[in-house]
């Protein structure tokens, strides 16, 4: 490691600023329905007329569906705000199975999307519906108005008063069976299972399976790794619920209400409704009594994001300039997008995220920031330091670049500002200023006096003692490899000894094009591999020269080649009897 940057983090360690916490707002406007106007009528925009919008999902395609409590239906909004009844016939309420207008409801509360388009529906005559994308309708577990707990299939199951249900990607549907106080699962078959609560014992205990407790659950929702979040309406938190069963609270305190924003059981809220997935393990609340949008982190860390807590209204506008009343529903599309029904203004919202940062203009880049497990017990943590050079204070904006995904529209995150000459220094950065639990990634970071800014960051693991870790500092666009220039990465080692990491970050905003090819100590050409880059994606490929042979390596290289785009490439040797890495440079 360059001994000018060792010496760099070290002088600022003894300045640890408290972790930062990153916020966002929602710039919220009116998707369908008129505020006030109670109705069933069918069309666009603000023609449309709901009666009590409760549920709320979103598909694959950009549609909303939305549970029409009052109306006995499931209407269907385009992107466009165009809004058609799926299902049901507004007036006449039932339990009949059917086609369209055929069907009825008794009081849908829930909606859930699957991949292939159906609608999931938590029937308040205790029963989970299924509607196809063509308005077909069955039951898929339970019996009409047969109150119970009963574990089974199809009607022999039984639930008391489901008001909440979410998909996952194996076709799976869980429930918040608020009456019960338990949350069931639905397999496609229709078999109902019970994952946690007991039946008839409402509490707040953390636990797994049946010694778990919640009180009254109204909302469910689930992430990519099969964990299930549950708006715990009567413990006024937010819950999580392992593929196990382990059931812990995220955030809030078990019967206090409130509005704080702040990290776990410091946090408040006050009847949260639902809950809905987004981006990076984030999980956004309808928090029906302070008629506002709370954002809940992977680590727990809550922010309200859209309304004003204890003042109802309507209007749309960005962040707190936003008012609801009794928002009941909220759902996250794959773009981002975070759709709300809101129940006592009759209409369907939609929020995008307003940055809470000004991320304009060209960055720099830490090429890579982890908090995460990796090879060997390895458990990775990247600290950032920022250097303010300038006789003025300088505000400071970052952007996470996550591992393999499109992040052209990643939240732009307000870290503050860097007074005249001295250094921001943020631990554990990944985790504590994005609220990623668990995550790879380059750092954009941007200021209006970027030029005059130092970064660099210390990556190292956690697991073992002593060990510096490697230093990485912050590079600038002109330092990446782009078409018809070639780079190489030296002193590769991929051994019982060593193994060696080789990262790829692309800093465009479209698609790149990179061949790596692998060589031993004499040259000899072992393999090689070509790289699509995602637009301001990082993809590190760990034990890079496994991918090309098995042979032991000392001594070998990397060539970089970039056909489209530009790129900033590193390697990372780490010794695997101490788990330190030694940060490598292109040449």
């Amino acid at each position: 490691m360059c001994s000018l940057l060792r010496h760099f983090l070290l002088a600022v360690a003894p300045f640890i600023l408290a972790p930062l916490v990153a916020a966002e707002s929602l710039t919220v406007s009116t998707l369908a329905g008129s505020p006030g106007l109670v109705g069933s009528a069918d069309g666009a925009g603000s023609a449309a007329r709901f009666n009590g919008p409760s549920g709320i999902a979103a598909d694959s395609a950009g549609n909303v569906y939305v549970a029409d409590t009052g109306n006995y239906t499931i209407r269907k909004v385009t992107s466009g705000g165009e809004v058609t009844t799926l299902a049901g016939l507004a007036g006449l309420w039932g339990s009949a199975d059917g086609t369209g207008s055929a069907a009825r409801f008794t009081y849908p509360w829930g909606v859930a999307t699957d991949s292939a388009g159906n609608v999931y529906v938590a029937d308040a005559n205790d029963t989970i519906r299924k509607v196809t994308p063509g308005g077909v309708v069955t039951t898929l577990a339970g019996s009409e108005s047969s109150g119970g707990s009963a574990d089974g299939t199809g009607s022999a199951a039984r639930f008391y008063h489901p008001t909440g249900v979410a998909a996952d990607s194996a076709g799976n549907v869980y429930v918040a069976d608020s009456g019960n106080h338990t949350i069931r699962k639905v397999t496609p078959g229709g078999v109902v299972s019970t994952i946690a609560g007991f039946a008839g014992s409402s509490g707040s205990a953390d636990g797994t399976g049946n010694s778990a407790r919640f009180n009254l659950p109204w909302g469910v929702a689930t992430d990519s790794a099969g964990n299930v979040y549950v708006a715990d309406t009567g413990n006024f938190t937010i819950r999580k619920v392992t593929p196990g069963g382990v059931v812990t609270t995220l955030a809030g305190l078990a019967g206090w209400s409130g509005s704080a924003d702040g990290s776990g059981s410091a946090a408040r809220f006050y009847t949260p409704q639902s809950v809905g997935t987004g981006a990076n393990g984030n999980v956004y609340v309808a928090d029906y009594g302070n008629n506002t949008v709370r954002l809940v982190t992977p680590s727990g860390v809550v922010t309200t994001v859209a309304g004003t807590a204890g003042t109802g209204g309507f209007s749309d506008g960005v962040g707190n300039a936003a008012r609801f009343f009794h928002l009941m529903g909220v759902a996250v599309d794959r773009a981002g997008t975070v759709f709300i029904a809101d129940y006592g203004n009759q209409t369907i919202r939609s929020g995008t995220v307003s940055p809470g940062g000004n991320c304009g203009g060209v960055p720099i880049f830490v090429p890579a920031a982890a908090h995460a497990s990796g090879v060997a017990g390895s458990v990775w943590r990247t600290d950032l330091a920022v250097w303010n050079g300038l006789s003025q204070t300088s505000p400071l904006s970052m952007r996470f670049l996550s591992n393999d995904q499109d992040n052209s529209s990643a939240p732009c995150f307000d870290v503050g500002s860097i007074s005249a000459g001295s250094t921001m220094a943020l631990d554990d950065v990944v985790k504590e200023a994005f609220g990623i639990n668990s995550g790879l990634g380059g750092v954009a970071l941007y200021s209006t006096s970027i030029s005059s800014l130092v970064a660099a960051s210390r990556t190292f693991n956690q697991a073992t003692t002593g060990t510096f870790g490697q230093g990485i500092p912050a590079r600038n666009v002109s330092d990446a490899i782009v078409p018809g220039v070639k780079r190489r990465l030296f002193q590769l080692h991929e051994n019982d000894a060593f193994r060696t990491n080789v990262g790829l970050l692309n800093v465009g905003n479209t698609e790149s094009l990179v061949d790596v090819s692998f060589f031993d100590s004499y040259g000899v050409l072992l393999g090689t591999t070509t790289y699509t880059l995602l637009p301001y994606s990082l993809h590190q490929e760990t034990q890079a020269f496994k991918k090309v042979t098995s042979r032991a390596i000392r001594n070998g290289r990397a060539d970089i080649l970039v056909r489209s785009g530009a790129v900033l490439a590193y390697a990372s040797v780490v010794d695997n009897a101490t788990g330190d890495p030694t940060y490598v440079e292109p040449r």
